[in-house]
């Protein structure tokens, strides 16, 4: 009678075992696919809101460095032979450089 107790036992826990892990399984499946995204999701637009007084907004309101841009215009010198099929010769004209300060 006792070894009949213990085969049960051993049934039982590994049942429970067993519903332990489903259970888990499916907690872990419902947070990554449906609560964890939207968390996510909410945490971004806080953090992305233009509002009035917010950090981000002070930086787009802001820049605290000027803006550089450099421009390579490009000449092309052969355009009868490159529609012959020949290799382009380019001459660079430039950098055109231009500085956008924020006053």
């Amino acid at each position: 009678m006792d070894v009949i107790n213990k085969i049960d036992l051993k049934q039982r826990n590994f049942k429970k075992s067993g519903l332990i892990c489903v259970a888990v399984l499916v907690c872990g499946m419902v947070f990554s696919y449906g609560i964890f995204p939207a968390i996510l999701r909410f945490m971004i637009k806080q953090n992305v809101l233009l509002k009035p007084g917010t950090q981000i907004r002070d930086m787009f309101e802001k820049i605290p460095f000027p803006l550089d841009f450099k421009l390579h215009i490009f000449n092309v010198t052969n355009p009868d032979e490159i529609m012959r099929g020949g290799k382009p010769r380019v001459k660079d004209i430039g950098p055109l450089y231009f500085e956008y300060v924020l006053v």
